[in-house]
């Protein structure tokens, strides 16, 4: 075996000296210009590497018992327990249960065990309660709250029987059928029961707000005929007696001849029976006007039948 030497340089002149491994960490002197150089320590061995973990045959031999729901899904190595794992085809909430555990644990929670002696045991695989879902994760709940939706939505705005409740009702008809294909017959058919009054209410709500719309329209037109009318006949009473009937006299000098106040001179009928407002009231009468002082006032009551309020109506612009 031939003998290991180190090389130095010396820190004074620069030159190299070579000695023998046996004088490191000795002190010598550099043969050129005898300054003391003090040699270092010789390099210590390398660690020598950790020693494998013992692998013993009942590790490698090891079986892991699989269930899911109560039921058994095979036996298998270690390695092709951590295999199926990757895979996917274990989950991590299917049980495991090795001859080393004393009950079955969740794939979630898999650790290597120690091994132990003695022969294996399998205890009772226990069926997991399913969870319950609640009202709100079936497509027969939700189908439903959308035909709720879409039942009284018109009542809101006409426009949303188009803009909500036939998208909303068309959502629920997929719901249901969703619904059947996933075996829920039961909350399928009802929904699918359900649509079809749902959509009639619907319609009925459609209708429904429509009307009050379609009453004031019809109201607003009456009181404008009407004052149109009244207004032709007090122009042609003031024609023919060069005045408008008074305050007191009213409307009523155009069915009958005023037995008080200013008397006609030329008194004609021009009504057989004064008209009705829509909310059965007698139209409203002044002359001089106040909002008209030059002329006469002509006006309903409107719904309240009180004259000087809002809800007064004048017969138009």
């Amino acid at each position: 075996m031939s003998e290991i030497t180190y090389k130095i340089a010396c820190e004074r002149c620069g030159g190299h000296i070579e000695y023998p491994s046996e004088i490191a960490g000795q002190s010598i002197q550099c043969p050129a210009c005898q300054h003391t150089i003090k040699l270092p320590p010789p390099p210590r061995p390398p660690p020598e590497p950790p020693s494998a973990p013992a692998f013993t045959t009942a590790t490698a031999n090891m079986i892991f018992h699989v269930g899911r729901d109560g039921t058994e899904l095979g036996q298998f190595s270690e390695q092709e327990f951590r295999d199926k794992i990757s895979a996917g085809e274990i989950r991590p909430y299917d049980h495991y249960w090795t001859q080393e555990m004393d009950d079955w644990q969740l794939v979630s929670e898999y650790r290597r065990l120690p091994s132990s002696p003695g022969p294996p045991t399998l205890p009772p695989l226990r069926r997991m309660p399913e969870k319950k879902k609640g009202w709100a994760e079936t497509p027969a709940s939700i189908g439903g709250a959308c035909a709720l939706v879409a039942a009284f939505a018109p009542l809101v705005s006409p426009a949303f029987f188009f803009l909500l409740s036939l998208p909303l009702l068309f959502a629920a008809f997929v719901l249901a059928i969703v619904s059947l294909v996933r075996g829920r017959v039961t909350g399928g058919i009802c929904l699918l029961i359900g649509l079809f009054p749902a959509l009639i209410m619907s319609f009925v709500s459609l209708t429904q707000r429509e009307k009050p719309v379609q009453t004031l329209v019809a109201n607003a037109m009456r009181v404008h005929a009407d004052v149109v009318a009244i207004k032709t006949q007090l122009q042609l009473y003031e024609s023919m007696n060069g005045f408008f009937p008074t305050t007191d006299q009213g409307l009523q000098a155009l069915v009958t001849k005023p037995q008080y106040g200013p008397p006609p001179p030329q008194w004609y009928q021009l009504f057989k029976e004064l008209p009705k407002d829509p909310w059965g009231s007698d139209y409203i009468y002044r002359s001089p006007g106040t909002k008209n002082p030059s002329g006469y006032d002509l006006f309903s009551a409107g719904p309240d039948r009180q004259p000087d309020t809002a809800d007064d109506d004048w017969g138009g612009p």
